[in-house]
């Protein structure tokens, strides 16, 4: 089970937390120790085990049969080695890269509170009762120089310096070891004016200052190099049994067995506790995070805080304010912040102890109903308020004296939006124009009317702002940017933004101007260039409001969404906050600023959110973790084998990343080298991959908080799977040369028969067609002699070109009897002088009609056919005047048609049936395709299969 919580102090300062609750993950398992190792993993110790969690999965690590219900009570990690202490006594040890399990290391006969490696992997375990024991590397115990009865010392907290010491928390206050030779040497520390010798638990800092906390004295600290104690009198018992301690971003956090959590700055004295009902009231262990916050754990939960990197004022603070919601918001010179609400103007000091709620200011003093939308503090140390239909009102550096401006000191407009200034020279942007102040040391405010010359007046003006070379920003509603510079006026400065509506305009410390642009994003202008980041490039929203630099390489941008932070050099945006709970702000214009310590605080409909090392937090993503791959349902990570047989082909792998704050934020894309051609962007912590195929492969995997991966950590790793015994070189070059002889003689066989086939009916075809060519030839002789016998007794010239018809007919038959296809255009030609021939017989009586298209000419006929169907028209019908014989060609659906009207002759010739028989013959054998015969009762119609070229494209013919 997961909590977001914001922890609130006494002092209405909040920090971001995340709980999470283990419960059954666990076997409900007391916690009694926690540890994050270098990889992100944070190690459990509990009652009877030790679990490992990556923000979404736990992993028990058993312990033997003979201790699985002893309590683990303290836990290391060095060098991919897992420690346990035990509160039987027992150090145990397991190699995590390994299937192994936990191996006995050492045996004392007290409960083991604390265990941890040196440098040079010497291993210090401290006992409840037997004092200290150290192994060294081979796992020797080395002797020990026993001061003031050592051997039996409570010793509760271990903590190693800069200098190789170790330090140990007692019952008998602080002892310091160091080893000397072979030997270990020891010495006690202490004064006088300590308030408690039981020291429960120990922190170091990074300026090499020990953090002490006592049983009940509070909390003190030890400067290592002055060798001298540092405590306050007020803090003596002030935190009462102190169970641990953990310094991080400048802050001591501290927890206690029955009060809960609380914290001191160093820099202030500030103590600040923490209360709520989910944070737990005993304290069982703190620890850093290398996310740069810190876990809390209780008995049955664990939080992890974002410390002092995110903090939030609101609950007592705003208990005079009204609304939360922060209209404008600025720190002074002294470090007071001011904000104003609908109920008027605060003030408050984030790092002062100071009672609380935050002072109202003025409230006699400004008009009743006042809403104020802007703050400024000038160079003199005055505070000016902009509002909404009041004009501005200047208050003193005393802050005593009240004054107001409006259009009768020469303020353009009473609505003012945004003021600022640069020395004695102030500007504010209001609703009806800009206008230009400057104030004199003694008090004394000019406007001197710029904000009524042409181009100033009757526009909204949303913001005002001066950057590095005093020039005038104005960000407009619909006119774009423009800038004053020297006292110029210019507007269509970039023609891509003439007529868009600017929010808020700031500068980086490489001078270049940032723009927000509503429902576009922002914009960044270098030079005369301009570039656009949008929600493409990570933003988490276009409807940003304010914009502030910061002390590091990020531009802090506030938006209805949360807040995001983009770099001024790559242009990459990270969206970090958004998993601290940092969402749905609606910030309104002027509720933003960095100071010069690094601080950032964002006013919104909620309160007041500061930001501290902002830097850190920017650079921080993701850990990408590979926590399975399992192989045929085998786990395949624990053995390191990456080469697998052709069956174990069917693999798993599960990953996650290591995110605390919201390990549901993080993105992953994912592509197998080998299968994928492409990442694979999901939100599961599981990649299926069943049935892969031999070869080798590539596992890739990348995490991030965004679905660009600008900033993504990734992990990988290869494999490869044999090809099983069938798909071996040497088996398919025996397969393949049987198969060839196979194919082979199958091919060969078949050739033959297909020889014969064709042989046949080439021998068949040559029978048909020189039985046809001798069945036609004698029968249309006998007609033709006829013929020219009766033309040369009536006509001497008309028989001489008969002959001559007759002659051209016989030559073009030898010309193409040994042809099997010929054109239908040559085939036309022997038709056409057939009818002539016929025709000096019959005269006008006997008609024929040819209509085909010109594409069809150039098909194929064998030769004769068609004169053979004229010829059977003629023989078996009459011809007379009042009976003439038609023969009509045309072609329809890929078939030549040869009709004739039917007169039958009432003694017709005896026929064979021959012709047309071996027409169709001919055809079958060429085409495959039948000749149709159709006898209508009025016409007889034969329909030959149009013969296309090999080289013919073929489109249906019908007309």
């Amino acid at each position: 089970m997961t909590l977001f919580i914001f922890c609130q102090s006494g002092r209405g300062q909040q920090l971001y937390f995340r709980s999470y609750m283990p419960g059954t993950s666990i076997d409900q398992k007391k916690i009694n120790s926690v540890f994050e190792a270098e990889s992100g993993l944070l190690y459990l110790g509990t009652e009877g085990g030790v679990y490992s969690f990556d923000g979404v999965y736990y992993q028990p690590f058993p312990l033997p049969d003979t201790l699985q219900y002893v309590s683990v009570t303290s836990t290391f990690v060095w060098r991919d080695k897992l420690f346990a202490g035990l509160s039987s006594g027992h150090l145990l040890q397991k190699e995590l890269s390994q299937p192994s399990y936990f191996v006995l290391k050492g045996k004392v006969d007290a409960p083991v509170t604390d265990v941890f490696i040196d440098l040079v992997g010497r291993c210090w375990v401290s006992t409840y009762g037997a004092g200290l024991m150290v192994l060294d590397p081979e796992g020797n115990i080395i002797p020990a120089e026993r001061l003031n009865n050592d051997a039996g010392l409570f010793v509760y907290d271990l903590e190693a310096d800069y200098s190789g010491n170790v330090w140990a928390g007692t019952d008998a206050g602080l002892w310091r070891y160091r080893v000397a030779g072979d030997s270990l040497k020891a010495d006690v520390l202490h004064d006088l004016q300590l308030p408690d010798l039981i020291i429960r638990a120990l922190d170091l800092d990074e300026h090499n200052r020990l953090w002490i906390g006592f049983q009940e004295g509070g909390v003190c600290h030890y400067l290592i190099d002055e060798e001298q104690f540092v405590f306050s009198e007020t803090l003596f018992g002030l935190l009462p049994e102190i169970t641990s301690l953990c310094y991080q971003g400048d802050e001591l956090w501290i927890g206690m067995a029955f009060d809960g959590m609380a914290s001191l700055n160093p820099g202030s004295g500030r103590i600040t506790r923490y209360e709520d009902e989910l944070l737990p009231r005993r304290i069982v262990a703190l620890a850093q995070s290398q996310l740069g916050g810190l876990w809390i754990i209780g008995a049955d939960n664990m939080i992890y805080s974002s410390g002092n990197q995110i903090q939030f004022y609101g609950g007592q603070l705003f208990a005079n304010a009204g609304s939360l919601d922060i209209q404008a918001l600025i720190q002074d010179k002294h470090g007071y912040i001011w904000f104003c609400t609908d109920e008027g103007l605060f003030r408050f000091h984030p790092d002062q102890q100071e009672s609380l709620p935050a002072a109202r200011w003025f409230k006699n003093t400004l008009p009743d109903k006042v809403f104020l939308t802007c703050l400024y503090e000038d160079v003199y140390g005055y505070l000016w308020a902009g509002s909404f239909d009041k004009g501005v009102f200047r208050i003193s550096p005393d802050r005593k004296i009240i004054e107001r401006f409006n259009e009768s000191n020469g303020l353009s407009n009473i609505n003012v939006l945004r003021i600022d200034g640069y020395e004695n020279q102030l500007w504010f942007a209001t609703l009806g124009g800009v206008s230009h102040a400057i104030t004199e040391p003694g008090g004394k405010v000019v406007f001197d009317g710029a904000g009524l010359k042409e181009g100033f007046s009757n526009t909204y003006f949303y913001t005002v702002f001066v950057d590095a070379r005093q020039r005038v920003w104005l960000g407009t509603d619909g006119h774009g940017p423009q800038m004053i510079e020297k006292g110029s006026h210019h507007t269509g400065l970039f023609p891509g933004l003439s007529d868009k509506v600017v929010y808020s305009i700031t500068e980086d410390q490489e001078g270049r101007i940032w723009m927000a642009v509503p429902d576009e994003g922002l914009y960044c202008v270098t030079g005369d260039s301009i570039r656009k980041i949008g929600i493409g490039d990570g933003l988490s929203s276009t409807q940003i409001t304010a914009l502030s630099p910061t002390q590091s390489n990020y531009l802090l941008v506030s938006g209805y969404e949360g807040i995001d932070l983009v770099n001024i050099y790559t242009f990459a945006v990270s969206g970090h906050y958004r998993s601290f709970g940092i969402r749905n702000l609606k910030p309104n214009l002027n509720a933003l600023f960095c100071n010069e310590s690094g601080s950032c605080f964002a006013g919104s409909q909620h309160g007041i959110i500061r930001l501290n090392r902002i830097g850190e937090m920017a650079n921080r993503k993701p850990v990408m973790y590979l926590t399975a791959h399992k192989v045929n349902l085998s786990d395949a990570g624990q053995t390191g084998k990456m080469n697998f047989k052709s069956h174990e082909n069917h693999h798993v792998v599960r990953y996650t990343a290591i995110w605390y704050p919201a390990p549901e934020d993080v993105f992953y894309r994912l592509r197998l080298h080998g299968l994928d051609t492409t990442w694979q962007t999901t939100r599961n912590h599981e990649a299926v991959y069943p049935s892969l195929r031999p070869g080798t492969y590539r596992w890739e995997a990348e995490a991030s908080l965004d679905r660009n991966f600008l900033q993504a950590s990734s992990t990988a790793f290869s494999f490869s799977i044999a090809k099983p015994l069938w798909q071996q070189w040497w088996v398919w070059l025996s397969v393949s040369v049987v198969m060839v002889l196979i194919v082979y003689a199958v091919f060969r066989s078949r050739l033959e028969k297909l020889r014969l086939v064709e042989l046949q009916k080439q021998k068949q075809a040559e029978f048909d067609y020189l039985l046809l060519r001798n069945q036609v030839n004698p029968h249309f002789l006998f007609n033709s002699f006829g013929t020219l016998i009766s033309v040369i007794g009536h006509d001497k010239n008309k028989a001489i070109e008969y002959v001559e018809k007759l002659s051209d007919y016989f030559r073009n038959l030898l010309q193409y009897r040994d042809q099997q296809l010929i054109s239908l255009s040559e085939e036309l030609r022997l038709l056409e002088t057939y009818i002539y021939l016929q025709q000096q017989r019959y005269g006008q009586n006997l008609g024929i009609a040819t209509k085909l298209p010109d594409e069809c000419l150039s098909s194929l006929i064998p030769p004769m056919s068609l004169q053979m169907l004229a010829e059977n028209a003629v023989k078996h019908n009459s011809i007379s005047k009042t009976k003439p014989l038609f023969i009509s060609i045309t072609v329809s659906d890929d078939y030549l048609m040869i009709s004739n009207n039917i007169q039958l002759r009432q003694s017709p010739e005896r026929s064979t049936g021959l012709g047309l028989l071996n027409i169709s013959e001919r055809y079958r054998i060429i085409t495959g395709k039948e000749v149709i015969v159709q006898n209508t009762g009025e016409k007889f119609i034969v329909s030959l299969p149009v013969i296309y070229p090999l080289n013919h494209e073929h489109k249906s013919i019908d007309r």
